[in-house]
């Protein structure tokens, strides 16, 4: 059976593996925890068999790959693969790399894409059936690394590290990373939040109705109260109701973050077990058309929107954007013409405040466009494109044709 017909909400997702070999089986955290796998084969088993045991359907690892290490440790996910055998599926996790793409940083944006789609391809290879994106920072890098994960044609998970407001150190929006890489393609859009039970479980509501595809959110047993100092752990039982809290905010998939046990995990598991999908307190919206730039969503009403006049593309466009931003249209439409008019559309996403709308007669360089563009844009119908290929290339970006 196909990993993508086993992901069936809601889900169980461990996250805590380095602690729960350290704690049960003598790992040190500071070790790499895929040479630590391999070196010690029997007590990796009997700690993956914890996890399956406790009802867990999700196991991660982090291949510990830098784009300085372009081979990373491949050597940990196959001894995962061999323990989990067919009782659960194993995700393989990329962090951020740390580079910074154009134009905050050196580092081309399909550079980025390439390194996330060789990572990806090599993380297939050695097993994995799901590809976790975590921790991300940068709705750019995350976007990035999407495009570029998918090409190994496995499921495609990201989460956000955020504060409790829903920002990244970045200033990236969750809800505006939900709504652009639900329709670029991730299976599951998720986050990490330092906040306490219910500054998470208000995130979760917020982006909720806006989902067409599983949150997933972790769920620390450390630290959950603000009442209590960051080593204060809660029971199994209490880390049950959290669970049920956090299904009934919205949740799709719950993964196990710091300070769990087996034991916790298992209370989770019963939490999942029981709920029942009209448990759910949160209402879908699909009516609303949204559109987003990094760091805010946009709701639109498609019957009354006012467009600017056409701006080109060059290297500088931010007195453009901004005379057409004064003038108090609704959307900003982007004239583009050519390949580099899309990189230059990429490098100046950042200026605008609008929802942005591409006005393109080549499919090459709305393509490019779409691309390039750190967002979910708006594509006009009336391009000199045909309407049959307008229509694939605005849904294999995840844009909205109008």
């Amino acid at each position: 059976m196909m990993a993508s017909e086993r992901l069936t909400p809601p889900l169980l997702m461990d996250g805590n593996t380095v602690a729960l070999y350290s704690t049960r089986q003598g790992a040190e955290e500071s070790h790499l925890l895929a040479q630590w796998m391999t070196d010690h084969p029997h007590q990796s088993l009997v700690a993956q068999q914890e996890f399956l045991s406790a009802g867990c359907d999700i196991l991660t690892i982090s291949d510990h790959w830098t784009p300085q290490n372009h081979q990373g440790n491949l050597s940990g996910v196959l001894a995962l693969r061999e323990a989990v055998g067919t009782h659960g599926m194993v995700a393989g996790a990329m962090g951020p790399t740390g580079l910074i793409c154009e134009p905050f940083g050196d580092t081309p944006y399909l550079e980025l894409m390439n390194l996330y789609a060789h990572r990806a391809l090599a993380l297939r290879n050695a097993g994995v059936e799901i590809l976790l994106l975590d921790q991300m920072v940068s709705l750019a890098e995350a976007r990035a690394a999407l495009l570029g994960a998918r090409q190994a044609g496995l499921p495609v998970y990201v989460s956000f590290a955020v504060d409790q407001e829903g920002r990244t150190s970045t200033e990236a929006d969750l809800l505006s990373c939900l709504i652009v890489l639900q329709y670029l393609g991730a299976a599951a859009v998720g986050f990490h939040s330092p906040g306490d039970r219910i500054s998470t479980l208000q995130l979760l509501g917020h982006i909720a109705p806006y989902a067409t595809v599983p949150i997933f959110v972790r769920l620390t047993a450390q630290g959950v109260t603000q009442e209590y100092l960051e080593g204060f752990s809660i029971s199994p039982s209490q880390m049950e109701a959290y669970a049920t809290q956090a299904l009934r905010a919205g949740a799709g998939i719950l993964a196990a973050g710091q300070g769990t046990t087996p034991e916790h995990m298992a209370a989770i598991k019963q939490a999942v077990t029981q709920f029942e999908p009209e448990d759910c307190v949160i209402e879908k919206d699909t009516e609303t058309l949204v559109a987003a730039c990094a760091d805010q969503p946009f709701f639109l009403d498609p019957d009354h929107l006012e467009f600017s006049q056409p701006i080109p593309c060059y290297s500088d466009m931010s007195d453009d954007i901004i005379a057409a931003e004064d003038a108090g249209c609704d959307v900003l439409c982007v004239q583009v013409e050519t390949v580099e008019d899309a990189y230059n559309l990429g490098l100046n996403a950042h200026m605008f405040r609008l929802p942005v709308c591409i006005a393109a007669d080549s499919t090459e360089a709305l393509e490019a466009a779409l691309l390039y563009y750190v967002g979910r844009a708006l594509v006009d119908s009336l391009s000199d494109i045909d309407p049959d290929q307008l229509q694939e290339l605005a849904k294999g970006y995840g844009a909205i044709v109008i």
